[in-house]
C-alpha cells in the first residue's frame, strides 16, 4: 500500500471514529467522575498532595493521560472533547488494517477486503464501543500496542538494509511498549509478551546465521522499552517514592512497606478466579457462561474462545507434525502473534482477569481468527464459509457494557456550578462517601483544599496515614465544609463525629452539576460557638 494511500486512510478513520463517539454520547463515566479529571487538574495546578486523595486510592494513579483529558475538557465545548478522543482511538482501526494488509497472504483485492472486515471487527468489540470517545484509557493506549507489534511485523517482512536503521526501529517498537506500560500498569503484560514475540520471529535465534546479531536486536527492543517506561511513568514513580517511600503506592506495599498503608499488595482480587476449575472455565466468563465474572457489567466477546478454540487446533496441528516427522512450514508472523496473544493472556489471567484490560486482544483477535483459519484449513472454499460463519457471529452476539453516557451538553462538560459561599477560599473541605465526587474539585477557588474521610482507600491506610489526616485537620484554623452526595448524606454526621466536626444545620446547599445529587454544608467544631 502507498504511503499517500496510508496516510489519506489514517486521516479518514481519525475524522469517522470522531463523529461515531458524537453518536454515542458524552461520557460520564466512574473512572472520568473520580479521577480522570481531578488528577490532571492537581498535577498541573501543583497540588496533588496538598489535597488528601480526593479522588480516593486512584489519586496515586499516574496522571499522564489525565493531564491529556483535564486539557481537553477543560478547554475544549463537550463534542469536541468526544470527537478528539474518538478520533484518536479511531488510529486502532488503521492499525489493524494496516497489519492485516501486511501479513494476510491473499490476492490483492481479496486482501483489502479481509483487512477491512479484521479491523471493522476489531473495533466492534465491548470494549471497543463502550470506550469510544470515552476518557477509560484503555483504547487510547491501545495504539502504543499495535504500532509496536506493528514495526515488528514490518521488520520481520522487510527489514531495513542499513543496521542503524533496523537499530533504531527494534528500539522504536519497544519503546512504544514501555510507553503505555509506564502510563498503565495493566498493559505491562503487553511490554513482557511483545519481549517473547520478539524472541520467536524478529530474533530467530534457533535458526539465525549470526546469532550476536540477534541478541543485540533483543537487547536494544529491551531497552527501548526501559526507557518509554522511564519517560511515562519514571518521574510518577520518583514521585510516589520520595513521598511515600514506595514507586508503585499503594500497591506492592507488601514489599516496600511505606509507612502510609498496611503491608498489603492492594490488589483488586474479585476478578481473579478462585480455584484452578474456574481458570479453566474462564474461556465461557468472555460470553457470560463461565461461574465467574470478570467485568462489573455483562458483555459478551465471543472472538476470544473462539480465538483459543483455533489456537489449540494450531498447535495440536504442529504436535501432529513433529510426531509424525512431517515437514510444516511455520509461519514466522503467525508463531509471533500467535506467542504475543497467548502471552498477553495467561499473563493477563494470573494478574487481573478483568476484561478492560485485554483491549488490544479483544482488537487484534478477528484478525488472528482470519490467520488462524487460513493456516489450518486448505480449501478455499471452506475458507470462505467458516470465515463468514465467524464474522456473523461475533457480530451477532456482541454485547458491549455502558459506562455512563449523557446527552451532550453546549459548554460546561460537567454544569458544575459551585455556590459562592463566604470563607471557602480559606476553607477546608471534608469529604465523605465512597461516590465519585472529585470532578467538583476544580470549580472550587484554588485555595481551598480537600480532605477525603472516606474512601476505598480506607482498606489499606495505615495509623500514620490516619493519623496525619487528623493532625491536619486540628492544625487548620479557617471554616471547614462538608461535601458528600445525597445518598451518602445520612451516615455523615457519624463519620464527622471522629474528627469532632458538626454539620451547621440549615447551612446545607446542593452543588449543581449533570452526574449526580453533591451536597455542600458548613461545618462547625464540638464545643463551638458558631452559630447554627
Amino acid at each position: 500500500m502507498r504511503r499517500k494511500h496510508s496516510i489519506l486512510m489514517l486521516v479518514i478513520c481519525t475524522i469517522t471514529f470522531g463523529f461515531l463517539s458524537l453518536l454515542l454520547g458524552q461520557d460520564a463515566n466512574w473512572d472520568l467522575r473520580n479521577y480522570h479529571f481531578y488528577n490532571g487538574y492537581a498535577i498541573i495546578t501543583g497540588r496533588t498532595f496538598k489535597d488528601y486523595i480526593p479522588a480516593q486510592l486512584q489519586t496515586f494513579f499516574n496522571p499522564v493521560l489525565d493531564i491529556f483529558h483535564y486539557f481537553l475538557i477543560s478547554n475544549f465545548p463537550p463534542k469536541l472533547v468526544g470527537f478528539i478522543l474518538g478520533g484518536v482511538q479511531g488510529i486502532n482501526w488503521y492499525l489493524l488494517f494496516i497489519i492485516a494488509f501486511l501479513v494476510l497472504p491473499l490476492r490483492p483485492i481479496l486482501k483489502w477486503i479481509v483487512s477491512f472486515s479484521c479491523a471493522f471487527l476489531g473495533m466492534y468489540g465491548p470494549t471497543a464501543i463502550s470506550e469510544l470517545g470515552t476518557t477509560m484509557g484503555d483504547l487510547t493506549l491501545s495504539p502504543f500496542v499495535l504500532g509496536g507489534l506493528y514495526l515488528l511485523l514490518k521488520l520481520n517482512f522487510n527489514p531495513p538494509d542499513e543496521p542503524k536503521t533496523l537499530s533504531r526501529w527494534v528500539l522504536f517498537s519497544g519503546f512504544l511498549f514501555g510507553c503505555a506500560a509506564g502510563i498503565k500498569l495493566a498493559f505491562a503484560p503487553y511490554a513482557l509478551a511483545g519481549a517473547i514475540a520478539f524472541l520467536i520471529v524478529c530474533g530467530k535465534i534457533s535458526s539465525s546465521r549470526n546469532i550476536f546479531v540477534s541478541s543485540k536486536s533483543f537487547c536494544l527492543f529491551m531497552v527501548g522499552i526501559a526507557l518509554g517506561f522511564a519517560l511515562t511513568g519514571g518521574f510518577w514513580m520518583a514521585f510516589l517514592y520520595v513521598h511515600f517511600k514506595n514507586p508503585f503506592f499503594p500497591f506492592f506495599n507488601q514489599i516496600f512497606r511505606s509507612p502510609y498503608a498496611l503491608p498489603i499488595s492492594c490488589q483488586d482480587l474479585r476478578w481473579l478466579p478462585k480455584t484452578v476449575g474456574e481458570y479453566l472455565m474462564l474461556p465461557f466468563s468472555f460470553v457470560g457462561l463461565g461461574p465467574h465474572k470478570i467485568l462489573e457489567l455483562p458483555f459478551k466477546a465471543i472472538r476470544f474462545p473462539l480465538t483459543i478454540a483455533l489456537a489449540l487446533i494450531y498447535v495440536t496441528m504442529l504436535a501432529w507434525y513433529f510426531i509424525r516427522k512431517r515437514d510444516r512450514t511455520t509461519p514466522a508472523e503467525l508463531n509471533f502473534l500467535l506467542a504475543f496473544f497467548i502471552t498477553s493472556l495467561v499473563t493477563w489471567a494470573a494478574v487481573f482477569s478483568y476484561y478492560r484490560y485485554l483491549a488490544p486482544l479483544e482488537l487484534l483477535a478477528p484478525f488472528l481468527i482470519v490467520l488462524l483459519i487460513l493456516h489450518i484449513i486448505s480449501t478455499s472454499a471452506f475458507r470462505f464459509f467458516l470465515v463468514t460463519l465467524v464474522f456473523c457471529l461475533m457480530i451477532g452476539t456482541m454485547k458491549a457494557p455502558n459506562w455512563g453516557r449523557l446527552p451532550w451538553c453546549d459548554s460546561n462538560y460537567f454544569g458544575t456550578s459551585v455556590p459562592a459561599i463566604p470563607g471557602l477560599e480559606n476553607g477546608m473541605v471534608i469529604m465523605t462517601s465512597y461516590s465519585p465526587t472529585a470532578f467538583v474539585v476544580p470549580s472550587f477557588p484554588r485555595e481551598t483544599r480537600f480532605v477525603r474521610v472516606q474512601s476505598n482507600f480506607d482498606g489499606a491506610a495505615s495509623e500514620r496515614w490516619q493519623q496525619e489526616v487528623k493532625e491536619v485537620l486540628v492544625a487548620h484554623s479557617g471554616p471547614f465544609f462538608l461535601l458528600t452526595t445525597k445518598e451518602s448524606f445520612q451516615e455523615a454526621p457519624g463519620i464527622l463525629k471522629r474528627y469532632d466536626l458538626a454539620i451547621i444545620k440549615g447551612s446545607c446547599v446542593e452543588i449543581h452539576n449533570y452526574l449526580e445529587p453533591i451536597i455542600l454544608c458548613k461545618l462547625k467544631r464540638f464545643g463551638s460557638n458558631e452559630r447554627e
